[in-house]
């Protein structure tokens, strides 16, 4: 989830903050801190506060709290994380959250060191300043969400850089308490095995898997329909062709040769059909422009301006007034 340089994400914030409600309220004692983070305007938080409000929790109980403060991503029904929810492996997910980190100017990174069929180890970085202790015991905590409920089964969890590098701080869905001395920066998540599951959010699914009208469809070659049709499974899904191929029961050369039969390319394809996700979005919702361009796809907001500019000759702001 987003941050920016001096500042934290909002929606990262209050997500925290919330969970932190139940897991640590003594940590939101500090009245002074909570003011400024109330009283600051934009999208954006001031960092220092919010920081002195995790490390008040990491003190408390050494980090158990941070760790299960993520719990209200299950419940939360926003289009980023719908993104992020409806994702068909673990790989997905930290994919679409590295585009998220860019297209938002995020401070903070994850990456992945390792990556097999039953775990992934990943590194949470910053691009300004190193995060604290307690920052990345809660982002962890947040990704302990997400894991699960994409549909990673028994999941584990430990910190290989920490004092104690073999213990599980979470296993048998149960987090306990993790070393103390930090050492954070690093996770090592484990799980039995993957269960695609998807994330329904009412209003969102209709909303956000769009799909073409049939008309136009039956009037495009079945070849391109049926890779569109892919697409907009999951538009925020970096599709390449071999995925999109496979989806599809083929090779991607199989499938790129159909195509050109068709007078059509792969990335022609799905650049049209984002732009015209997005056209739509911004005609029939009030979602913002830096989210829509997210949601459909885009490397960042310069990637959807020049798309829009290529296909309707406006901007994403000036296709919505002229709408």
């Amino acid at each position: 989830m987003p941050g920016m340089a001096g500042t934290i994400s909002r929606l990262v914030a209050s997500l925290i903050l919330a969970g932190l409600e139940d897991a640590a309220p003594a940590a939101l004692d500090d009245t002074a801190s909570l003011r400024a983070i109330r009283e600051a305007s934009g999208d954006g938080i001031p960092l220092a506060p919010y920081r002195r409000i995790l490390a008040a929790a990491l003190a408390i109980d050494g980090g158990r709290a941070l760790l299960r403060a993520g719990e209200p991503l299950r419940s939360l029904r926003h289009p980023l994380l719908f993104v992020l929810l409806n994702s068909a492996s673990p790989t997905v997910l930290i994919e679409k959250e590295a585009r998220l980190a860019a297209f938002f100017h995020s401070r903070h990174r994850v990456t992945v060191e390792a990556s097999s069929a039953g775990g992934m180890r990943l590194r949470h970085g910053s691009i300004v300043d190193p995060p604290e202790p307690s920052e990345n015991l809660a982002s962890c905590g947040q990704h302990v969400v997400l894991f699960q409920e994409i549909g990673c089964r028994d999941l584990r969890l430990r910190f290989p850089e920490s004092a104690a590098p073999e213990a599980w701080v979470l296993e048998d869905g149960e987090i306990g308490t993790p070393a103390r001395g930090g050492g954070y920066a690093v996770w090592d998540f484990r799980w039995s095995h993957f269960e695609p599951t998807r994330k329904p959010m009412d209003g969102l699914d209709e909303l956000l898997l769009g799909t073409a009208e049939t008309k136009r469809l039956v009037e495009r070659p079945a070849t391109v329909a049926r890779v569109e049709q892919v697409l907009r499974r999951d538009l925020a899904r970096t599709w390449r062709v071999s995925e999109t191929a496979e989806a599809l029961g083929t090779s991607a050369r199989s499938l790129q040769r159909a195509l050109k039969a068709c007078g059509e390319r792969y990335s022609d394809v799905v650049e049209r059909v984002r732009a015209e996700e997005s056209a739509r979005l911004l005609r029939t919702t009030e979602l913002g422009v830096t989210e829509i361009g997210y949601v459909c796809g885009y490397a960042d907001g310069a990637h959807f301006t020049r798309s829009l500019k290529k296909h309707f000759q406006v901007t994403p702001s000036a296709f919505r007034r002229l709408s």
